[in-house]
């Protein structure tokens, strides 16, 4: 986030009061504490806007995995410790079955992420994620992995994989 001057370096210094703080500093100040929008002032640029916008942005984008109701959103977190503030999107907790696993490996980690559940400090934890990695680096068997796993969990899968050809299968 930028500080109030480089803040009140991009405002258009009227001082008119519109955003409802007597000087463009005031609002510059409010703004890098977060208190104030910045669509509250009428007449600051698109420019401006952008450049703000662009400064003020999570260091991580949202990311999303999955649909529906397995739907995980990762990021997007302006805090980098939780003491600070809080995190919106809790840490998520993943296992990786190899596209090399055979079938009795593959179903006891499908059949252990399906029903791990734990309580810790009074909160329900549980694995979220599957991740399918393709060691074989052949993309049929990559293939062949990933829909196996999508058919016996509900989880959300990450993808795994240093050949892009194996993602087009």
């Amino acid at each position: 986030m930028a500080t109030a001057i480089e803040i009140f370096k991009l405002l258009p210094k009227k001082n008119c009061g519109k955003c409802n703080f007597p000087t463009c500093l005031a609002f510059a100040m409010q703004l890098a504490n977060q208190k104030a929008k910045l669509a509250d002032c009428p007449f600051v640029t698109e420019e401006a806007k952008t450049k703000l916008e662009a400064s003020s942005a999570p260091p991580i984008r949202l990311i999303t995995i999955g649909t529906g109701e397995n739907k995980i959103e990762l990021g997007d977190e302006t805090e980098l410790y939780r003491h600070e503030k809080k995190f919106y999107h809790p840490t998520r907790y993943a296992i990786i079955i190899s596209d090399l696993a055979s079938d009795h490996q593959v179903e006891a980690k499908i059949r252990r992420a399906n029903d791990l559940r734990f309580n810790r400090v009074g909160q329900i934890l549980a694995l979220d994620l599957l991740g399918v990695r393709n060691d074989s680096k052949d993309p049929q068997k990559f293939a062949a992995m990933v829909s196996r796993v999508s058919q016996e969990s509900k989880l959300p899968l990450i993808l795994m994989s240093d050949d892009p050809a194996a993602f087009r299968q």
